[in-house]
């Protein structure tokens, strides 16, 4: 999945990330199970700017579309602690929470 995603161009995995929530024709598993691959990634200690700019934009189109709190949910869990506080953090700073 890692040479799927960095063969494509920026506006194709912004796409593809949208897709992944229930208004794109995903589902809210389909968002955590995209977290759970990026914990994956992380435990390689390989591709860390690639890895964080997936993140960065994962959590841009959460933010938009106003899933993040239930994404965080649903990896609270599964046991997926590391993302957390990031969520946390991105949800108590949008100004779609209010």
């Amino acid at each position: 999945m890692v040479a799927f995603l960095k063969e494509m161009g920026p506006s194709a995995i912004d796409a593809e990330l949208q897709s992944l929530a229930p208004e794109g024709g995903g589902s809210i598993e389909l968002m955590g199970d995209f977290l759970i691959f990026i914990n994956e990634m992380l435990k390689t200690n390989k591709n860390f700017e690639l890895i964080q700019a997936y993140l960065g934009l994962f959590l841009k189109v959460s933010l938009q579309l106003d899933l993040l709190f239930i994404c965080s949910s649903y990896v609270n869990v599964h046991g997926l602690r590391l993302f957390d506080s990031v969520l946390i953090v991105a949800i108590q700073t949008s100004p779609n929470s209010i």
